[in-house]
């Protein structure tokens, strides 16, 4: 990147480097850009685009660099145009419910039902870094379900029996 920073400095040029992601979660999406950090500090600027599901038409472009504040847009594809659609600005603090939803989804393969504890332990082998209790996961659920089952398929129960208290996800059709 040093050398081609060298040459966009020498010839007063914008260069355009396209580079791909890694497919682990991050929730910062500059730590998904797959190589070393290096790569974003020696750069002035960064677009990354999310999408949630990779067959999906929805996406988030988070836009970094040095000069100014950062932005983050909700994006729409739409197929007839070949077109990415702006949708609206995503405010700070709006993605953890996002987030969970796309643990849940990488986590989900057909069902799964157990405790909040066993739930946390399994998504957290997927994303450590993702603030997950046990106490308040079903709140974090309950918060989320409507976006589970519109935009991921995946139906949320919870059942409370002697024993303890369930929390059942499924895949259902959108």
């Amino acid at each position: 990147m040093n050398k081609l920073r060298e040459i966009t400095d020498r010839h007063r040029l914008t260069l355009l480097v396209v580079h791909h992601t890694r497919k682990m979660y991050d929730p910062d999406p500059l730590n998904t850009v797959s190589g070393s950090t290096g790569l974003i500090g020696s750069v002035d600027g960064a677009f990354v685009l999310s999408k949630d599901k990779r067959t999906g038409n929805k996406a988030k472009l988070t836009i970094s660099n040095r000069d100014t504040e950062g932005f983050c847009f909700e994006l729409r594809f739409e197929p007839d145009s070949f077109r990415w659609e702006f949708i609206g600005n995503v405010t700070e603090g709006e993605g953890d419910e996002d987030a969970l939803c796309f643990l849940l989804n990488e986590f989900l393969q057909e069902e799964w039902s157990g405790t909040a504890t066993e739930l946390c332990d399994e998504l957290k082998k997927r994303d450590s870094s993702f603030p997950l209790i046990p106490s308040t996961i079903g709140k974090q659920l309950n918060a989320s379900s409507g976006l589970l089952k519109k935009d991921y398929g995946i139906a949320f129960e919870r059942d409370r029996n002697k024993q303890a208290k369930r929390i059942f996800l499924r895949r259902v059709e959108q």
